[in-house]
């Protein structure tokens, strides 16, 4: 499975798996995130539609580690990146595990 790792601490949107192109989406497995002071991180798709439990709160070292389950896995829209969103430039690191359908 392709894993993309990241490291960012912009306020709001980075695209961390870009659009697979029409009549492919993404599907988000498992991913890891740790955060260095109190920040509120979402993953979702670029149309804004969440992960559905994935507003993940983490500070100053904190964060949380979902492996790949058949209970949660996400599939986001049509030809959409997969996204994380800060509440405040805080810096975050982490790796999102995916496949692309279609």
């Amino acid at each position: 499975m392709p894993n993309v790792s990241f490291n960012t601490s912009s306020s709001g949107t980075t695209t961390l798996v870009a659009a697979p192109g029409s009549g492919k989406s993404l599907q988000l497995l498992g991913f890891a995130i740790t955060g260095f002071g109190d920040v509120l991180a979402k993953f979702r798709d670029s149309t804004g539609t969440p992960v559905e439990f994935t507003a993940v709160r983490v500070k100053d070292g904190g964060g949380l580690v979902a492996p790949p389950s058949p209970e949660w896995e996400w599939i986001g829209g049509d030809n959409k990146s997969i996204d994380l969103n800060l509440s405040a430039a805080i810096q975050v690191v982490g790796h999102v595990t995916y496949r692309v359908i279609g």
